[in-house]
C-alpha cells in the first residue's frame, strides 16, 4: 500500500501476447482504492476494473507511445489527477467492498437456490 500511496498515478501497460493476457488486474483496484488514477492497457479484464475517463485511462499498449502520452498528460495536470483519483476511490468503494459484492452474488444465486428447494440439517438440498 505504501507504494500506491507514494505514487502520483499507477500504470499497468498490459497487452495480449498470444494466448497470454491480464485476467483482471487487481493491482488496478488497489491503486484506485488508494485514490490514484490508473492507466491500463485495453486487453484482458483491465477495462472491468475502472471507469475509463472517470477513474483513469485505457490505452493501446502494444507500443510505448500511447502509454507514455497518457502518463505525460496526467502528470502534467494535477487537478485532473486529483479528480480522477477521488472518483477512483469512491468507485472502488461502491463496487468492490464485500457488502456490494455479496449483494450482487446473492441476487445472482437466489433464484437458483429457490428452485432447488429447502435444505435439510446437513445442508443437502431436496427437490420440491
Amino acid at each position: 500500500m505504501t507504494c500506491y500511496q507514494q505514487c502520483d498515478l499507477f500504470a499497468l501497460a498490459n497487452r495480449r501476447v498470444g494466448w497470454d493476457f491480464e485476467g483482471f488486474g487487481i493491482v488496478l483496484l488497489e491503486a484506485q482504492a488508494c485514490g490514484k488514477p490508473v492507466i491500463a492497457g485495453e486487453s484482458g479484464g483491465a477495462p472491468e476494473t475502472m471507469l475509463p475517463g472517470e477513474t483513469g485511462e485505457l490505452v493501446a499498449s502494444e507500443t510505448p507511445g500511447p502509454v507514455a502520452a497518457a502518463c505525460v498528460n496526467l502528470l502534467s495536470d494535477a487537478g485532473r489527477r486529483a479528480a480522477l483519483g477521488a472518483r477512483a476511490r469512491a468507485w472502488v468503494e461502491a463496487q468492490f467492498r464485500w457488502e456490494p459484492l455479496v449483494e450482487r452474488a446473492a441476487a445472482l444465486f437466489q433464484p437458483r437456490l429457490q428452485l432447488q428447494g429447502p435444505s435439510d440439517s446437513q445442508g443437502v438440498r431436496h427437490q420440491p
